[in-house]
Formats: structure tokens, C-alpha cells, sequence
């Protein structure tokens, strides 16, 4: 009732458009780069005599990411995980499964390549990808953009991790690294869980941070790379320790997903 302009007339189911607007803004103005965010109440449909209403978190990235030793690179879909895996980590400190959004269900506003779900356990919580070009082009830009959407209603009915302090590790660390080619329906962040899940109470992180496709990658494939990190509390870890350890996480992520070490 009593709108304060056009747009007001109507409640909003998505809090994507005021960021489109404001990176039109910024264009407009020269500023090619934008890291903006904002939280507000959305509205959606219910079987109520009213919508639901609820909180929700929104970021919008596009342009260039920050260089200083390298040419600029624009963002891309690494820095969209980035950012929700970092906001529900700090919420929650638990980290969150970010899994590919394909079929009927996947968000139109996203584009097909590189959509994502973001999971707490198991519950959906988010979305994030490239914004699809057909609603970059119905607010009249013509460059890439992505944005990580978050349900922060959802999230907050998640069960969190308590916070912990530990002191600083007393024995060292050892490291491996582990390459594997593996078909492309395969998600990336369950091949990360299967290694952790292997690596059992040893591994103090598993982290992907390489994901190639060409090269002599054969068609249809990808090779991922992971790094884990083995530790234990109480004594330097041997050699054949870790080696044995590793083997467990090699031929899980082999049996699970048909992977091919890559050497």
C-alpha cells in the first residue's frame, strides 16, 4: 500500500536485481570491478493467506579479481564457493558441500555452467553461479557477473560446530599431494570428501585447489588436484605411516569414481 515509486509495487522474491542495478551503476561510472553484498527480507509464495517471508544474504561479483604479480584474471566461479564457503564457515564453522545444479531444478538466473547448490548437511541452503545472460541482458549488461545467494533462515536451523581452541601443533606435518582424471559428471567437492573421509583422524586438511580440462586430459575427463595434510597430536608421524594413510585415500577416490592417478 502507498508505494513509494513503480518498483514498490510489488514484493520482492529475489534480492538479485537491486545488485544488477547497482553494478549497472557502477558501469556507468567506469568501475569495471564489484564485490557487492547486501541482506533483506524477501517474499515468497506460501500455502498461507500470506507469502513467507524471510532473511536472505546476496553477493555479487564481477570484473577482475585483485592482481599484484600476475596479469588480471576475471572471477569466476572459484570465487563465488569462495565466498559462501567462507560466510558459512564463519556462521556455522562447519563447511559446506557445493554441488553442481543440473536438471529441471537448477535456478533459471543461473547459468547452466557452473551453478551450484550449497548444502549443510544434506538441506539446501543456497545457490551460486554465473548469472545467466538472458537477465544480465535485461538489465542492459553485456559482461559476466556471479552471484551466491543464501537462505540465512535455512542456514540459521542448521546444526553448527561449537567453537574449539587448540593450541599450536607440536609435531610437524607431512604433505601429499594427489592428481586423478575422473569424467565430468563426477563433483568435484565429493572426491574432496571421499579423501577426507579416507584419510580418517590423520588428516588435519584436504583441500582441492586444481581443477584442468585439454592438454593430455582425454575428452570428457577432468583432472583434479588435491592436497592433504597429515598430522598427529601426539608424535612425529613416519613416513610409512602417511604412505599408508595416502594409499587408503588413493584407492578409495580410485574405487568410488573410476579415477585414474595422473602422473
Amino acid at each position: 500500500r502507498n508505494p513509494l515509486g513503480e518498483r514498490g509495487t510489488v514484493m520482492r522474491t529475489s534480492l538479485l536485481p537491486g545488485l544488477l542495478r547497482a553494478l549497472g551503476h557502477a558501469r556507468r561510472h567506469g568501475e569495471r570491478a564489484a564485490r557487492l553484498f547486501t541482506v533483506g527480507t524477501l517474499f515468497l509464495p506460501s500455502d498461507q493467506r500470506l507469502p513467507h517471508e524471510g532473511l536472505a544474504f546476496a553477493a555479487l561479483l564481477a570484473g577482475d579479481r585483485p592482481a599484484w604479480l600476475h596479469k588480471p584474471e576475471s572471477v569466476d566461479v572459484w570465487d563465488a564457493k569462495g565466498v559462501a564457503v567462507r560466510l558459512v564457515e564463519a556462521l556455522l564453522r562447519t563447511t559446506p558441500t557445493i554441488r553442481m545444479a543440473d536438471g529441471a531444478d537448477r535456478p533459471a538466473r543461473l547459468h547452466p555452467r557452473g551453478a551450484a547448490w550449497i548444502e549443510v548437511g544434506g538441506q539446501r541452503v543456497g545457490t551460486l553461479g554465473p548469472v545467466h545472460p538472458d537477465v544480465l541482458g535485461a538489465f542492459d549488461l553485456d559482461d559476466g557477473a556471479l552471484v551466491v545467494e543464501v537462505d540465512l533462515l535455512a542456514l540459521q536451523a542448521c546444526e553448527g560446530q561449537p567453537l574449539r581452541f587448540a593450541p599450536i601443533a607440536r609435531f610437524p606435518a607431512s604433505t601429499r599431494d594427489l592428481s586423478v582424471v575422473v569424467a565430468d559428471g563426477v563433483p568435484a567437492g565429493e572426491v574432496e570428501r571421499a579423501a577426507r573421509e579416507a584419510a580418517g583422524d590423520l588428516a588435519e586438511r584436504v583441500a582441492l585447489f586444481d581443477r584442468f580440462v585439454g592438454g593430455n586430459v582425454p575428452a570428457g575427463h577432468s583432472s583434479l588436484a588435491l592436497h592433504v595434510v597429515y598430522r598427529a597430536a601426539d608424535r612425529t608421524l613416519t613416513d610409512a605411516e602417511v604412505d599408508q594413510r595416502h594409499t587408503q585415500v588413493v584407492s578409495e577416490v580410485q574405487r568410488r569414481f573410476g579415477a585414474q592417478l595422473r602422473t
